[in-house]
């Protein structure tokens, strides 16, 4: 679904531990790191992570640490507004 609205995915299928693959990514310097398990596959939802998130909602306690499940189409809407914001600039 968030492929399919015109956004960059990278899918990690390796075996690593969840934090792991996390670190890896972060690593990598992407703006948002987006999980999806089972059950976030079963609700069409995804857990944000990262600071990117943490900038959106304000949240200066650990930023590196934060974490936000959402629905995919209410996350589609957020980077919508990110780009159009910064087409703006």
């Amino acid at each position: 679904m968030i492929y399919q609205a015109g956004y960059e995915v990278k899918p990690d299928l390796t075996d690593e531990k969840m934090s792991k693959k996390i670190a890896q990514e972060f690593a990598e310097k992407y703006n948002f790191v987006l999980v999806v398990g089972q059950k976030e596959s079963e609700t069409m939802s995804v857990t944000v992570q990262g600071r990117s998130m943490a900038l959106v909602d304000k949240v200066t306690d650990k930023p590196e640490k934060y974490s936000k499940s959402m629905q995919a189409e209410e996350l589609i809407k957020l980077f919508g507004q990110l780009r159009d914001t910064q087409e703006a600039v």
